[in-house]
């Protein structure tokens, strides 16, 4: 059977964020039942796009087929019939709506595919003619027009069903062989439809007879944190089977673990828009997911950057706990009634509430570099604690800006704070140098006046974008002899290389307390 094709939205589907969250979800779910069955994650896959927004694999034939609706649920009756179609099409068992809490499939499914293939039955009895060929008192709409074929056309019409069937072929020959072939294929359907409709009434006498092919999926979300928490909730309910040791897979563990999972999807879908695999599908085996889950990320974290990301991240919010149960007098910070002029609570509550790509790159702008070197080279949670919860505190001039970095402005310079606690500035060197290396945006060249750090003082810090130069004042002052360039014209030139001021935490609070 060849009615409805397949069609790839992947590109689309790659800033869909729900729609991956959901995908993800459903794998946790299917990886958790497979395993309480004793049976081989090896044999299942998901299918990204092509066949509806996701479908599941076992054996290499489909199992179910998903669409994600967040909001309204517009389907007319095309969109019901290429539905049960596509289930029909592809052999899978059932297809699933996935729809928020407010909303509800229609039950017509199954009459307005009916009524869709009865207009099909005579839509493919009508004489195909070219256009040349129709007289000026013809109504196009009475014939197969060869000419518009080629055209784009709602999903299951006639032409995009006769389209998908000759593909570039467009000779009159090909396009009657193609309409026999679709009217035994929607005879078939009609046949299949029927015959398992029966089949599930005479077993359900009192079912509602869509069922038979489509159902929602019981549980229901309204947005992506809540199908994060049952994620994550289903993450524990796996490791607790499979690795019961594990005391350190708690809440924030397992939703490092889900955005991992998160992640691979995002890869898989990047790789296959740059260059399709030879089935021309987005494939990702539930086995890989389950790697993922089981593997001891404490016991090997040299080789993931993401669970440095993950430790910076988390060591940040457990220094702030302590903090707050040390210089606080209420226990909770909900509790304090200084909270809506607490800039710390202010700056880290918008920190939790942004994307993980976001918190990753306040990691890396707190670092100037990525996470890449070992576990031990971290900031330690007194670095974090001085030069970061702290000022926090005491400066409410220092935020969380939309690039991700925190600063602060006084009479147009701009402060950068970092958790650098370098004793030297060649260290300092290396680390910003490498830092612009793996960020091609140069952000921190453009952006970055004065320089936050733990431990240095310097006015003449010289930075190019690939080279990070220590000069003194005395040998900038006789490069500006020699260029007609002082300090103050290389500063504001961004062209060339750029001086900057680097700031201990102390002199910091000084400057910016005023």
């Amino acid at each position: 059977m060849k009615l409805i094709e397949p069609i790839s939205a992947i590109n689309s589907w790659e800033g869909y964020k729900y729609q991956g969250n959901v995908a993800l979800y459903i794998i946790l779910y299917y990886i958790k039942e497979i395993l309480s069955k004793q049976e081989s994650l090896e044999d299942y896959e998901i299918q990204i796009e092509g066949v509806e927004d996701f479908a599941l694999i076992k054996n290499g034939l489909y199992k179910s087929l998903h669409q994600v609706k967040l909001g309204a649920l517009n389907l007319n009756d095309n969109d019901k019939f290429a539905f049960i179609t596509e289930i029909i099409q592809n052999g899978a068992e059932k297809g699933y709506f996935h729809v928020n809490s407010s909303r509800h499939i229609p039950s017509d499914f199954l009459k307005k595919s009916c009524s869709v293939i009865s207009s099909l039955n005579i839509e493919f009895q009508k004489i195909v003619i070219s256009k040349n060929d129709l007289l000026a008192s013809d109504n196009p709409n009475n014939y197969i027009v060869m000419e518009s074929i080629q055209a784009n056309h709602e999903k299951a019409s006639k032409y995009s069903i006769i389209k998908y069937n000759t593909g570039d072929k467009q000779n009159r020959n090909d396009v009657d062989i193609a309409i026999k072939s679709i009217i035994n294929d929607i005879q078939q359907l009609s046949d299949t439809i029927d015959s398992r409709k029966q089949s599930y009434l005479t077993s359900n006498p009192n079912g509602k007879e869509d069922m038979c092919f489509v159902e929602e999926w019981p549980t229901k979300f309204d947005d992506i944190k809540e199908v994060r928490r049952e994620g994550v909730q289903l993450i524990k309910d796996i490791i607790k089977k499979e690795q019961p040791d594990w005391t350190f897979a708690n809440d924030k563990y397992c939703g490092f673990l889900y955005e991992l999972g998160i992640g691979l999807i995002e890869q898989y879908v990047t790789d296959f828009f740059v260059q399709k695999n030879k089935n021309n599908r987005c494939l990702i085996s539930f086995s890989e997911f389950y790697g993922l889950i089981v593997k001891d990320y404490y016991s090997n974290y040299d080789n993931s950057k993401e669970f440095k990301y993950f430790l910076m991240l988390n060591s940040i919010d457990e220094v702030f706990k302590k903090f707050v149960e040390k210089n606080c007098d209420q226990d909770n910070c909900g509790q304090c009634m200084n909270a809506k002029s607490c800039n710390l609570l202010k700056q880290l509550t918008e920190l939790s509430e942004r994307e993980i790509e976001e918190k990753h790159s306040l990691v890396f702008n707190l670092l100037l570099q990525e996470p890449t070197e070992g576990i031990h080279n971290l900031p330690s949670d007194e670095t974090i604690e001085i030069q970061l919860v702290e000022l926090l505190k005491d400066l409410s001039t220092l935020t969380l800006n939309e690039n991700n970095i925190i600063t602060a402005s006084l009479k147009k310079e701009f402060y950068w704070l970092s958790l650098d606690d370098s004793r030297k500035k060649e260290k300092l060197r290396e680390k910003i140098q490498k830092g612009m290396r793996e960020n091609p945006d140069k952000s921190f060249l453009y952006e970055c006046d004065t320089l936050i750090t733990g431990r240095l003082n310097d006015e003449t810090f010289k930075i190019d974008g690939s080279n990070v130069n220590i000069l003194e004042r005395e040998q900038l002052e006789e490069i500006g002899n020699i260029v007609s360039n002082n300090i103050e014209d290389e500063k504001v030139d961004c062209n060339k290389p750029k001086i900057i001021r680097l700031v201990d935490t102390e002199q910091a609070k000084e400057e910016l307390l005023k």
